[in-house]
């Protein structure tokens, strides 16, 4: 079992499942940026998984954002190319620039 102060001192007297899932919680721990200081194998796993929920949940969120901003622009750049098309049509038709 995984002491939470004593594992990284201990990391290579642990069994091969604790080194990988202490390992596995620190690398998804410096994706989030927090610390919820997991004492035993059972908090390990559950942090893990809370921590990866998490990531999954920012993703979205992120991927949301990004495609309204998207759409956004989508439709910023087609009132642009009616403008283009209606300035050119009245180049074409010869129309004075100014009323």
């Amino acid at each position: 079992m995984i002491d939470g102060d004593s594992a990284a001192d201990n990391f290579y007297e642990l069994d091969w499942f604790e080194q990988y899932a202490f390992s596995f919680y620190n690398a998804i721990l410096q994706l989030c940026g927090n610390d919820i200081n997991p004492t035993n194998d059972v908090l390990i796993i559950t942090g893990i998984l809370l921590l990866i929920i998490g990531a999954l949940m920012n993703a979205n969120i992120f991927g949301t954002m990004a495609s309204i901003f998207q759409s956004i622009n989508r439709k910023s750049q087609r009132f642009q190319e009616q403008i283009d098309l209606a300035n050119t049509s009245m180049k074409n038709m010869k129309l004075p620039e100014k009323t």
